[in-house]
């Protein structure tokens, strides 16, 4: 369609012809779009006169008009709209999603880059398109409209200071975009806890899938999307056609419409979302609706994640260490055979909720008791739970946030699914197996599937957050002791690309204090975890490299971890430590702490390896911890290269290093790191 600017005040009629009926009078540099295939030549007074037939809406009432205008009072809009940079957009589109998601009101009902990435990608491909749509005022390469900015707008300064001109910027309108996925998630909760019987409540609400929320985006309607998925419990609703859903829909609308509003607004959309919606002489189905959204939206997640990957990887949570003990739990209870019509087991499932916070405990194991599960299976492994972890809600904040078109999820990643399609409830959450049928599917092994624990497949639309964190790793407080040994050059550089990436990305990301949750502390540097260090080896490390002033801010968060670490990031803004700084520490002080705990784990052979050999091992450590005699199938490699240092059999630790590889399917960063380190100790032998 071709937006045209009126020049003059001019007026709109009903046919070709200064003595037609008005249709509507139209200010200067109002809005039009230009019909196709709809210009005639009209003689005037011995003159020919050119007539255009446009559109006028206003979409914020879902009113159109149809006229025509003298060509002659009308412009097309021909100014050249800047170019959309990728990466800005990518990074720009991140720090949306982190300073909504900070905010205390926003959860559970989140913002996603990737989404607001995929909208773009959907609309215009990421071009700074004019209005595309008909029936709509939506500019700009979100194609935001000036309904969804006056609801940021609304918000006041909360978020920042955004004026009612600003919507056009390529760039800040994803803040508009992202506050209307945030509405429209809560809106589709709250609609479905009015339904009778309600879904959801204030307290543990229906979490919506990211499909629900760009259907509500598409249909302009969280009603309509909750439609969608009513009807798609049925085989009747699922052939029902689109446009009589949507009329129902618009019946409902809040605030209401009138019955010329409604037609107005059903045929805009059935032009303006014919791809989705099928025409108006043959609209689609529900199912072919539901159908034609997801060839949409999967697509455009994973190419949301290829250009987050591309233009800002320092950006998103990075998988280093891959491990999952509370996955080990999980198979662990799996094994005993847990269902719910075993009566020796129920005393068991009603145990699980000891690791959460729910008053009164569940007296019956017909509660739904996924939640639970997770819980239990974290606190078992002696990490913190979010506050209602019985709700699958309450887990759409733990940890950090994993894009979802991102294809190596790590076992054992806590994954949060809306609810199946006819079920009455609010939500599931499980632990991620894998990805199969191309990623179409997701197994999980959770409690509550099927009223056992096992693993399931779940479709992977209905995946509304994937969390993940990083433990701290294993011996991570390894007292004072140091060793002469020294690993080769190599290995260290290998050690810090593991950790930050590159000078670049540490500059950008690492170069002040982070917490990065679960039980680490204050974090800086190249993993230097305050939480674990002492007043005097804090002292001792960093006197000579950074100032007083630093080091005396940096003292007070000694020894605290967890969430009480948090609220001291904000109180560090002066510690400032740079790339050549973190180096020096890493090389000079902590290194050399690990390559000491290295060599008491695996004994005296020690000394007779290599730097590159040596080096590769305390890699291994850093990332996996001095575990080398832990228990446990997940560390049974640690065990055998233990017992080829003792004795003496070298050759053979290159093969445990790739066989740990079976614990991190797909997730490629640890498999390259045990491919870099069994590659390195072979170039030591």
């Amino acid at each position: 369609m071709i937006t045209l600017t009126v020049l003059r005040r001019t007026v709109m009629r009903k046919a070709a012809s200064r003595t037609a009926d008005l249709v509507r009078t139209l200010a200067v540099d109002t809005q039009v779009t230009a019909l196709p295939d709809a210009k005639q030549i009209v003689v005037h007074d011995g003159v020919d006169e050119e007539w255009q037939k446009v559109a006028w809406i206003l979409a914020d009432a879902g009113i159109r008009k149809e006229g025509w205008v003298l060509s002659a009072d009308v412009k097309t809009d021909v100014e050249r709209r800047p170019d959309i940079d990728p990466g800005g957009f990518v990074r720009e589109a991140i720090r949306a999603e982190r300073l909504f998601n900070a905010d205390q009101d926003v959860p559970p009902w989140l913002v996603s880059a990737d989404f607001v990435v995929a909208r773009a990608l959907i609309e215009t491909d990421l071009v700074n398109a004019p209005p595309k749509l008909e029936g709509s005022d939506a500019v700009g390469p979100l194609q935001v409209s000036s309904a969804e900015w006056r609801d940021l707008i609304a918000t006041g300064n909360r978020f920042g200071e955004y004026s009612s001109d600003e919507r056009d910027g390529g760039l800040v309108q994803i803040y508009g975009a992202s506050w209307r996925m945030h509405l429209d998630a809560k809106s589709i909760s709250g609609l479905m806890a009015a339904k009778d019987p309600p879904v959801g409540s204030a307290a543990d609400p229906f979490i919506p899938s990211l499909r629900d929320v760009f259907h509500a985006y598409v249909l302009a309607s969280p009603e309509a999307a909750v439609a969608v998925m009513v009807a798609m419990t049925s085989k009747e609703g699922k052939t029902r056609r689109m446009d009589a859903l949507m009329s129902d829909a618009l019946a409902e609308a809040k605030p209401p419409l009138s019955s010329d509003q409604q037609a107005d607004v059903l045929r805009a959309l059935l032009v303006a979302r014919a791809k989705y919606l099928g025409s108006q002489a043959a609209p689609n189905t529900v199912a072919e609706f539901v159908m034609a959204a997801e060839a949409d939206l999967g697509p455009a997640l994973t190419r949301a994640f290829d250009l987050m990957k591309e233009h800002a990887p320092e950006e998103l949570a990075s998988v280093r260490q891959g491990e999952a003990p509370w996955f080990d739990v999980a198979e662990a209870e799996e094994a005993k055979n847990i269902v719910e019509t075993d009566d020796a087991k129920k005393p068991l499932i009603i145990s699980y909720f000891d690791a959460t916070d729910i008053m009164p405990k569940p007296t019956s194991e017909k509660t739904a008791w996924c939640g639970a599960f997770a819980a239990y299976c974290m606190r078992s492994s002696g990490l913190p739970v979010p506050a209602g972890a019985a709700l699958a809600t309450s887990w759409k904040a733990w940890g950090d946030p994993f894009v979802i078109g991102n294809p190596d999820v790590p076992v054992g990643a806590v994954v949060v699914l809306s609810p199946a399609e006819g079920t009455n409830s609010t939500g599931h959450v499980g632990f991620f197996v894998r990805h199969f049928d191309g990623g179409a599917k997701v197994e999980l092994l959770g409690g509550n599937q099927s009223n056992s624990l096992n693993r399931t497949a779940y479709p992977a639309d209905r995946i509304a957050a994937i969390r993940w964190a990083d433990l701290q790793p294993v011996g991570s407080d390894l007292g004072h002791a140091t060793s002469p040994s020294r690993i080769s050059q190599a290995a260290f550089d290998l050690i810090v690309a593991a950790e930050v990436s590159s000078e670049k990305v540490y500059e950008k990301r690492y170069r002040h204090p982070i917490w990065p949750g679960l039980k680490s502390g204050v974090t800086m540097a190249i993993g230097y975890d305050v939480g674990y260090a002492t007043r005097d080896s804090l002292r001792r490390d960093w006197e000579d490299v950074i100032s007083s002033d630093q080091l005396a801010s940096l003292m007070p968060a000694v020894g605290i971890k967890g969430t009480a670490a948090r609220s001291w990031v904000q109180r560090l803004g002066n510690v400032d430590i740079s790339f050549a700084q973190a180096i020096r520490v890493h090389r000079d002080r902590v290194i050399p702490r690990w390559v000491a705990a290295v060599e008491r784990a695996l004994g005296p052979n020690t000394a007779q390896l290599s730097p590159d050999c040596l080096g590769a091992l305390v890699s291994l450590a850093y990332n996996r911890g001095v575990s080398f005699s832990a228990d446990g199938p997940r560390y049974a490699e640690m065990r055998a290269v233990k017992a080829c240092v003792q004795a003496g059999t070298f050759a053979q630790i290159p093969g445990h290093l790739r066989a740990m590889k079976r614990l991190w399917p797909g997730v490629g960063g640890l498999l390259k790191r045990r491919d870099d380190e069994a590659a390195m100790f072979e170039s030591g032998l």
